[in-house]
């Protein structure tokens, strides 16, 4: 008789005490699995509560930050008058020798925000800049005129490429990091914390 011929005996079932102790140990895993889950729940509601609760003032964004964050709408907003008009939001006659400088107030707000019918014909609303809250970051209207501020309160330094060289004259002083001439269509800077544009360890530029 071969050996596949013999019977073999069924395999033996688990006897009681075998299958109590491998459903202790089911539960045992399940347990430790819901302590973690609940350890989870615990870290997670706990770091809500901190962020939630955190005092103000180290939530706040700095003020370097906001202001280079309006540079950069002005900027592109710019972008998109003159890819609609083909030229910038200033009265005319405009001069094409030199480039323009000016400060950050008047019809060029008008322009952008869709309120001046002359520069702004079509109505188009380019930008949405904040109002100022005590005069400072953002728009407040002065004598019949918007102003834009930055985060000390103080407007802001704009030079536009008029004579269209691609290029607009750097107005921080010549070194082994700023070139005689930047290329770009526009530039924004802020004289900074001490609002003195002459010191420009502090100045925040649009370009850097």
């Amino acid at each position: 008789m071969e050996e596949d011929d013999i019977e073999q005996p069924p395999a033996s079932e688990p006897t009681l005490d075998e299958a109590i102790e491998t459903q202790i140990n089911r539960m045992a895993g399940c347990a430790r699995l819901g302590k973690w889950m609940v350890l989870l729940l615990l870290l997670a509601g706990g770091a809500f509560y901190l962020f939630s609760y955190l005092p103000s003032h180290i939530m706040v964004t700095p003020p370097e930050v906001r202001s280079k964050s309006t540079m950069e709408d002005l900027t592109v907003a710019m972008g998109y008058y003159r890819t609609e008009y083909n030229q910038f939001p200033l009265p005319a006659p405009i001069d094409k020798i030199k480039d323009a400088s000016m400060r950050s107030r008047g019809g060029i707000f008008g322009a952008l925000l869709a309120q001046d019918d002359k520069l702004n014909p079509r109505k188009i609303k380019f930008v949405d800049l904040p109002l100022a809250k005590e005069r400072k970051r953002g728009l407040y209207e002065d004598q019949g005129e918007w102003v834009l501020v930055d985060s000390w309160g103080e407007m802001y330094y704009l030079a536009l490429d008029t004579n269209e060289d691609n290029r607009i004259q750097n107005p921080e002083p010549e070194g082994p990091k700023s070139p005689p001439f930047l290329s770009a269509s526009m530039i924004v800077y802020s004289s900074g914390p001490d609002r003195d544009p002459k010191t420009w360890e502090d100045n925040v530029c649009s370009w850097r």
